[in-house]
């Protein structure tokens, strides 16, 4: 198969990060941060970019550079280099104190997102990366038709985050659910001024939040493979990777839900506990019942494993757009047990204690009862 052939992935990268440069690429490529996307570096002293893996700069013939982020810096953003513990440096986008892939014009883009035109029948997926964005996405749309349906087409080209605002699908007449993974400060302003938008934001427990993040990051760049689990996990709780702090982007998002009863919260431990009971949460949301078999149908058809075997179907889309081959790992509650050691899970939850205080309220399961 071509996708095996070393020289053919070479040219197949170098075509991409060509397309990177000159600002012509389809930002799919972006958005599940494929390696040609984090395959340059920062030369903050020229404030440029370069490619930096030989073979792909090889096949390209020439030296390519760009400038890092062109307007970037006059809409408040920044380059900035961040060191792991054990000394490895990661190059990011920084906005608004958020850091974000270090990829040209992005904050000029993450602008352009907050001005995004809301209508009144939307639906809104807002969740920290790896929290169940996919997972729920599904479920809510399968709600909104009333059949346990998959969606012939995959998020991505739904997530405002890396999208072209102006593409077919968030474009389209019909009604929208879109996602992001924004935090609360970058939302499009829409969202809470529009009459009628609707939010949904799915939360999950931090410490599989964080095993999730780091085995996708890990699985598609070198510059996170690199990095052990511990390494990784010292940066997510200073809040040094993409999207930022995930107490920032959690507390900030439930204590903007309390009292609007335009936001619903939706736990990904809830939905592995009772998803015939969480289906039955969000159509209420929405006002649309539904009657009982429909709504065991779609929460047997939403089950984890069963949508990881049926969305196999856009395996050959994820690769066409140069997505990895799936977005949906072991999706269990608890599995950072194999990760943490015990001296990481109980900085972890003295951390944790800390930061949860202001929503002292909200409950965060790390395990299931069982």
């Amino acid at each position: 198969m071509l996708e095996n052939n070393p020289q053919y992935l070479i040219k197949r990268e170098a075509n991409i990060f060509r397309a990177l440069l000159t600002k012509t690429f389809s930002p799919i490529w972006l958005r599940t941060f494929h390696p040609s996307a984090l395959c340059f570096t920062a030369d903050t002293k020229k404030n440029q970019l370069r490619c930096v893996h030989e073979p792909i700069a090889s096949t390209l013939g020439e030296s390519f550079s760009t400038s890092m982020g062109e307007g970037d810096q006059k809409d408040g953003g920044e380059v900035v280099i961040m060191r792991s513990g054990a000394g490895h440096s990661l190059c990011y986008l920084k906005m608004d104190g958020v850091l974000y892939p270090p990829m040209p014009g992005y904050s000029s883009h993450l602008k352009r997102v907050q001005d995004f035109p809301c209508r009144k029948d939307d639906v809104w997926i807002f969740g920290y990366p790896k929290s169940g964005n996919h997972w729920l996405w599904e479920m809510v749309n399968m709600v909104l038709k009333n059949k346990p349906e998959f969606e012939k087409d995959i998020m991505e080209r739904f997530l405002v985050d890396f999208e072209d605002l102006q593409s077919p699908d968030l474009t389209r007449d019909s009604q929208r659910v879109l996602v992001s993974h924004l935090p609360l400060q970058h939302a499009p302003r829409g969202v809470f001024q529009k009459e009628g938008v609707k939010v949904i934001y799915v939360l999950r427990n931090p410490k599989d939040a964080v095993v999730s993040a780091y085995n996708h990051l890990a699985s598609v760049t070198d510059d996170f493979r690199r990095l052990s689990f511990s390494d990784f996990l010292g940066l997510f709780m200073d809040g040094n990777v993409y999207y930022g702090d995930w107490y920032e982007h959690v507390t900030s998002w439930y204590l903007r839900s309390q009292g609007n009863r335009n936001i619903l919260i939706v736990k990904y431990e809830d939905m592995k506990r009772d998803l015939l009971k969480e289906v039955t949460r969000v159509a209420a949301f929405f006002k649309k019942p539904l009657d009982l078999d429909t709504a065991e149908s779609i929460a047997h058809a939403c089950t984890f494993t069963r949508m990881k075997s049926c969305k196999r179907e856009c395996n050959e889309k994820w690769r066409e757009d140069g997505l990895i081959h799936s977005v949906y790992r072991k999706g269990q509650v608890g599995d950072w047990r194999n990760w943490f050691s015990p001296e990481e899970d109980e900085e972890f939850n003295r951390r944790h204690k800390e930061r949860m205080a202001c929503c002292a309220d909200l409950t965060i399961d790390f395990v299931l009862n069982e």
